[in-house]
């Protein structure tokens, strides 16, 4: 069976070459014009009786050409209608291929660096010498085993370099592995949406290194707190919106000192804010003119810059814009959320680096949410865009491009 194309070799061709004209020398001691052909081929076979025997005449030049053009010829025709043929195989050569084969190109040789793809299939977490990217998708319904099968098992494989940041629906998975993975050494963590008294600590202000961090934030809250499938109205009052919170944020995190720097304040200075038909200035004009003034930025203030600019407007469009963010932070009027969201205990760099950089503690972020009730799962949302801020930065700037401990996320 014919598999490939095969390919002409240099020797041989050569080889033929010589033969032809050799051919051609013994036809043209044979050939004379106007003979016969059966006189041609007696004085042929005679010639070939003795083919070293000198028969040089006016037609040997003539006779070689024309034989070694014909060979050229024949040899182009030849290799130019070769086919790759595989007689059998019409309809695919795919099949699957045996574990142990795949285990031996995807394996990692420390059984404890390697993620379990299936009960005899291991793939390494070195993904620079596997040369993949590590993602993973797995498509099944409610009770197909997602979990059973392919989450929890990797938890418990811990290897020995990786963070984990799981998304737990209804605390399941917390419940199952959190206690053996926190005495095996890893720092648990728990954001938890189910009871949130029982949950760890998430700021998102405690991210914010510059101001382009405020409005990475806003986007990320804004994003996050826009129902999916909704029809976007004039992107105006969105801008405008986000234009009065980047004003609100500014002054939380540049004037506020670091306890306040939570989303009670930014609630708080919302209820500050306030258009009134006698033009009367409320509490928050007052206290921007107040930072405007004994400010060393004076109007160039980040946070008065952009508070100036969103007052500019009508008092009805003012007023609508106000109303517009104080709705989309009503969520979080409630003592359970703005205790979860008033200081930061995650410390979402030491899922890359290590517990105080060490490279080597290793954590487990369990992010805990209903699954009835999608109300708070925004929070989720801002933390899951922060976390990946945060990894890329410490990577980034700290890191040489590349943490020291590997980080999966199981979303």
């Amino acid at each position: 069976m014919q598999t490939s194309k095969k390919k002409p070799s240099m020797v041989f061709l050569l080889l033929g070459a010589v033969f032809a004209g050799y051919l051609g020398y013994l036809i043209g001691g044979a050939w004379e014009e106007g003979i016969e052909l059966m006189e041609f081929l007696d004085r042929f076979s005679a010639v070939c009786e003795a083919p070293f025997a000198n028969y040089f005449n006016e037609n040997t030049v003539k006779m070689i050409a024309i034989v070694v053009v014909v060979y050229a010829m024949a040899v182009v025709m030849y290799y130019t209608s070769q086919r790759n043929y595989m007689p059998g195989r019409e309809f695919g050569t795919a099949k699957l291929e045996s574990p142990a084969k795949v285990n031996k190109i995807l394996m990692d040789k420390d059984e404890n660096f390697n993620r379990i793809l299936s009960q005899n299939v291991k793939m390494s977490l070195d993904f620079r010498r596997l040369k993949l990217n590590g993602n993973i998708l797995i498509c099944g319904g409610s009770g197909a085993g997602k979990t059973f099968y392919e989450v929890k098992p990797n938890l418990m494989q811990m290897p020995h370099n990786c963070s984990f940041i799981c998304t737990d629906p209804k605390g399941e998975i917390l419940r199952s592995c959190g206690q053996m993975l926190k005495n095996n050494g890893y720092n648990v963590k728990v954001i938890n949406l189910l009871e949130m008294d029982k949950s760890d600590c998430y700021n998102p202000f405690s991210y914010i290194r510059e101001e382009t961090d405020v409005v990475k934030l806003i986007t990320n809250l804004i994003s996050n707190t826009t129902p999916k499938g909704a029809t976007p109205s004039d992107p105006f009052w969105e801008k405008a919106e986000g234009l009065f919170l980047q004003a609100i944020f500014y002054y939380v995190w540049l004037e506020e000192k670091p306890s306040r720097r939570n989303f009670e304040t930014v609630l708080k200075l919302l209820g500050e804010a306030e258009v009134t038909e006698q033009g009367k200035p409320s509490r928050l004009d007052v206290r921007m003119k107040f930072l405007e003034e004994n400010s060393p930025l004076g109007a160039n203030h980040p946070a008065v810059k952009q508070y100036n600019k969103c007052m500019r407007g009508a008092g009805d469009t003012v007023r609508s814009i106000i109303i517009s963010a104080n709705s989309r932070l009503a969520f979080l009027e409630n003592k359970q959320v703005l205790r979860l969201l008033s200081k930061d205990e995650l410390n979402l760099a030491d899922i890359g680096i290590g517990v105080n950089g060490d490279g080597e503690t290793k954590t487990a972020l369990f992010c805990v949410i209903p699954d009835s009730d999608k109300s708070y799962n925004f929070i989720i949302g801002m933390l899951y865009t922060q976390i990946f801020q945060e990894l890329y930065y410490q990577a980034d700037f700290n890191c040489g491009g590349r943490l020291p401990i590997h980080v999966t996320f199981m979303l």
